[in-house]
């Protein structure tokens, strides 16, 4: 580890407490849009299940509304020493590359969507309805 980032950091927060910190970031994120891009690059010889990139090649999409129901369901059956239930803060992105336009523009140009709008097209705005509403309620997630 380098020596003076550790020393960086001296000057720091500190605290006794026991703090657990998930990182949690790219929600949202079209790494890999589907099952079929995956085995397309496959089939063209793109290494995409080797290596350090497989796990997110493999597992990085879209997160579903059961995907949440899931992760806050799980969330919820833990409790600290105060009865205080864990805490997320989803670090999401704004926009994800637009493939359609990029295609029909022969790859020349980038373009991009909101994630309002990729959640629409990828059939998964309920899930963002649903952090919505937790947001709402302050129910573990902030």
């Amino acid at each position: 580890m380098n020596f003076i980032k550790i020393l960086s950091n001296l000057p720091g927060w500190r605290t006794e407490r026991k703090i657990i910190v998930i990182e949690s970031d790219d929600w949202g994120s079209i790494r890999m849009p589907s099952l079929q891009s995956f085995e397309a690059l496959k089939k063209e010889g793109v290494s995409v299940d080797k290596g350090d990139s497989k796990r997110f090649n493999t597992l990085d999409t879209l997160a579903s509304k059961e995907d949440f129901e899931t992760l806050f369901s799980t969330l919820s059956s833990f409790k600290d020493k105060k009865n205080n239930h864990p805490v997320i803060t989803a670090m999401a992105l704004s926009a994800n590359p637009d493939f359609k336009k990029i295609e029909e523009e022969q790859f020349s140009q980038y373009y991009y969507q909101t994630i309002s709008e990729t959640l629409i097209e990828y059939k998964q705005e309920d899930a963002f309805c649903f952090l919505e509403e937790r947001r709402a309620t302050k129910v573990i997630c902030t």
